[in-house]
C-alpha cells in the first residue's frame, strides 16, 4: 500500500499550535513529474531517476515522496542523491534481504563518533581559549604516535566525560607539520596554546608547548606525532543549512589539514529485530584512494588505513614514487 500513517505530525500540541498542514498539489503542477527505472549498461550504478517540479523557491519548506529502490544488485547499501539548484544531499539506505521489522530505528544510549579524514575545525570555528573545559591538566591534549597506534580513544572519552556543554567534537592535527607542507603553512599548527592560566599563573592545560616538551620529550621532535584535543564548534562560524564548521582538504598533501582528522559526536541509533544484512555491513568499509594530487601512499598503506577502526587515526605518509593500487 502507498498509504503511510503520519497523523501525529498533523495534531495540535498542548498549546493549541497546529502541526504540519497537508496541501495537495494540483494535476497541472504534477504534469511534468517523471519517474523512470531501468537498467542501462552505460550507467549500471543508477537504479532509478525521479524528477519533481519545484513550484516555489522555498528552500526551508519540505515535501514528502515515496520511492521504490529496484535493488537489482540485491541487498546492500544504496544511496539516494538529491539535487536542486545549488543544494545537494545524499541519504544512505540499507536494502535488507527480507522485510524490515524496525524500519526507522530509534535513538540508543551512548555516543557515536563520526570520523572525517583530512579534516580540521580551523581556528575561529571552535571555542576553547579560557574555557573551563580546558582546565584539566593531563586531560586536554593527547599525543598520538606509532607507539599507541594513533588510537584516539582516551581523547574522545575525555571529551565525553566533560559533557556536551564543554566538549562536542575533537581535532587530531600534526604536532609538527610534515616536511611536504608548503613553506607559508609550515608553522601553522592548529593547537590552542594561549589559554588562560588562571590563578596559578602557570598553564593549566597540557596543550601548552612548554608542558608538552616536558611531558613528551621523545614525541615533540618527531615528525609523525599527532595531537588530539576536544572542542566546542562555534555555531556562528558557518551557515548550517549549506555549510559545515569543519574544513576538508583531501587532495593536497601540501596543506596541514590533509594530515588531520576531526571527530564530531552523533546520536547512537539502533534497529531492533531486523534481519541480518551482511552486504550492508560490507558496504561500510572505508574507501581510501591511493593517489593524492601528484603524490600517493603505498598500496600497503592504503590497505592498512582501510582496515583502521573508528578510533584509530591514519598517519598519511605520502610518497613520490606511485603505484596504482
Amino acid at each position: 500500500s502507498l498509504y503511510a500513517n503520519r497523523s501525529k505530525v498533523f495534531e495540535s500540541d498542548e498549546d493549541g499550535e497546529h502541526g504540519v498542514t497537508a496541501i495537495e498539489y494540483t494535476a497541472d503542477t504534477l504534469s511534468d513529474d517523471v519517474r523512470v527505472a531501468y537498467y542501462n549498461s552505460d550507467y549500471p550504478w543508477i537504479e532509478a531517476v525521479h524528477r519533481f517540479t519545484v513550484e516555489m523557491k522555498w528552500a526551508q519548506e519540505f515535501d514528502t515522496a515515496r520511492f521504490d529502490i529496484p535493488a537489482r544488485a540485491g541487498s546492500g547499501e544504496y544511496l539516494v542523491h538529491m539535487v536542486w539548484r545549488g543544494y545537494r544531499d545524499v541519504i544512505d539506505v540499507d536494502v535488507l534481504p527480507s522485510e524490515a521489522n524496525d524500519r526507522y530505528g530509534r535513538a540508543a544510549s551512548g555516543v557515536t563518533w563520526i570520523k572525517t579524514d583530512h579534516c580540521q575545525y580551523q581556528r575561529g570555528t571552535y571555542e576553547s581559549e579560557g574555557r573551563k573545559s580546558w582546565r584539566v591538566p593531563g586531560r586536554t591534549c593527547f599525543p598520538l604516535w606509532p607507539g599507541n597506534e594513533y588510537n584516539a580513544s582516551a581523547c574522545l572519552q575525555a571529551c565525553v566525560d566533560r559533557g556536551t556543554s564543554k566538549c562536542e567534537a575533537a581535532n587530531v592535527v600534526p604536532l609538527n607539520n610534515p616536511s611536504g607542507v608548503v613553506d607559508f603553512l609550515a608553522n601553522n599548527v592548529n593547537i590552542p596554546t594561549d589559554i588562560d592560566v588562571g590563578n596559578s599563573g602557570s598553564p593549566n592545560t597540557d596543550c601548552d608547548p612548554s608542558y608538552m616538551a616536558a611531558k613528551y620529550p621523545d614525541l615533540v621532535n618527531r615528525n609523525d606525532t599527532l595531537m588530539c584535543y576536544g572542542l566546542i564548534p562555534d555555531e556562528d562560524s558557518s551557515n548550517d543549512e549549506v555549510d559545515d564548521p569543519w574544513t576538508i582538504i583531501d587532495n593536497d598533501p601540501m596543506d596541514p589539514i590533509f594530515y588531520s582528522t576531526c571527530y564530531r559526536q552523533g546520536t547512537a541509533w539502533e534497529f531492533v529485530s531486523n534481519p541480518a544484512c551482511p552486504a550492508c555491513e560490507a558496504a561500510n568499509a572505508s574507501s581510501v584512494p591511493w593517489r593524492y594530487g601528484d603524490r600517493c601512499i603505498s598500496c600497503a598503506e592504503t590497505r592498512r588505513i582501510r582496515a583502521l577502526q573508528n578510533t584509530e587515526v591514519p598517519w598519511w605518509g605520502v610518497i613520490d614514487d606511485c603505484e596504482a593500487c
